[in-house]
């Protein structure tokens, strides 16, 4: 009854500790997707777009699309008057935002003379709620909405944003001069084929470091994680190292081998730490929405790895002391 318990404390120890480790990669990709959202969602290839002229939102959008050098952006069309609201076009493969209900833009809604939104998830609170359709009061109008954005378990400025889909007749009668105007693509953008293609004054690029996140405070946050991590890692080599030194069955190495015995105190040992590491990591991914799998897989892979041969080590060495005694 004694050793089923024990064994059984390995395997929770075990997943406890796995599910940390996968709270703590959550927290690194939160730490950078909250980052993200708090600048509309832009990316760091993203370029600020300044008009020599006054010329409407529709036209912009038109070059946009008739350029062949231009392709897979988001156009921002940011209210220099409403940092909340920002007028959406999209051409080819895009970033969308989280959402935590509905869904992103089409690309008919770039092509036609009805005017939809998707709001922040704050903002989803004082929506017009008649029947089936949301409704979202600007000025004197209402626009159906097609979404709620933003992620489930973290805050972050987007959840008080306004996306506009702007109808063609809309999009005319708003002017450049009204709007900061931001273009952004999943790949590096060449400032001067903007430039050329709009007709622009001057392209220039927002994010000079990590989406304007002052160095220190990034670098701060991520050692903090690093250390949690390694403290995860350093409590697993130590349940290791107990395993080891806690080996008392004296009768095994009669009719065993050091290394046969070694190998089967090992065995069990291993078998145990890698049933908790995965319950731990499954249950961690199961909880926890990661965009990336491959940093946990691996340090839980690494970490029970140096584990097995640390507990091996160590039962080898108290087996060969109980020989000699």
């Amino acid at each position: 009854m004694r050793i089923f318990r024990n064994k059984l404390l390995i395997i929770l120890y075990v997943c406890l500790l796995a599910f940390c480790s996968v709270w703590v990669f959550f927290k690194i990709q939160e730490r950078d997707i909250v980052n993200q959202l708090n600048n509309h969602n832009l990316s760091q290839n993203a370029y600020e777009v300044v008009m020599k002229g006054t010329t409407s939102l529709e036209d912009i959008n038109n070059k946009i699309s008739n350029s062949s050098k231009i392709d897979d952006v988001q156009i921002h069309y940011q209210d220099k008057k409403n940092s909340n609201l920002t007028y959406f076009f999209g051409k080819g493969d895009y970033s969308t935002t989280p959402m935590v209900s509905g869904s992103f833009f089409a690309d008919n809604d770039f092509n036609s003379e009805v005017t939809v939104a998707l709001v922040g998830k704050n903002i989803a609170k004082k929506l017009y709620k008649p029947k089936d359709q949301d409704y979202l009061k600007i000025n004197s109008g209402y626009l159906p909405v097609l979404g709620v954005m933003g992620e489930k378990h973290s805050s972050s400025s987007l959840d008080d944003q306004i996306f506009i889909s702007g109808a063609i007749s809309t999009l005319k009668n708003l002017t450049s001069n009204d709007y900061r105007i931001v273009i952004d693509s999943y790949k590096p953008l060449d400032a001067k084929i903007i430039k050329k293609a709009l007709g622009a004054k001057e392209v220039k690029t927002i994010f000079t470091n990590s989406l304007g996140i002052p160095k220190g405070v990034w670098l701060t946050s991520l050692v903090r994680k690093m250390i949690a991590l390694l403290f995860i890692f350093i409590a697993f080599l130590a349940e290791a190292i107990l395993w080891g030194v806690s080996y008392k069955r004296r009768y095994v190495i009669k009719r065993a081998t050091v290394n046969r015995a070694t190998f089967q105190e090992w065995q069990v040992f291993t078998i145990l730490a890698l049933v908790g590491m995965s319950a731990g990591t499954i249950l961690g991914l199961i909880y926890f929405t990661l965009y990336s799998y491959t940093g946990t897989i691996i340090f839980n892979s690494l970490m029970l790895i140096a584990g097995s041969i640390v507990c091996y080590l160590t039962i080898y060495d108290r087996i060969k002391k109980q020989v000699k005694e």
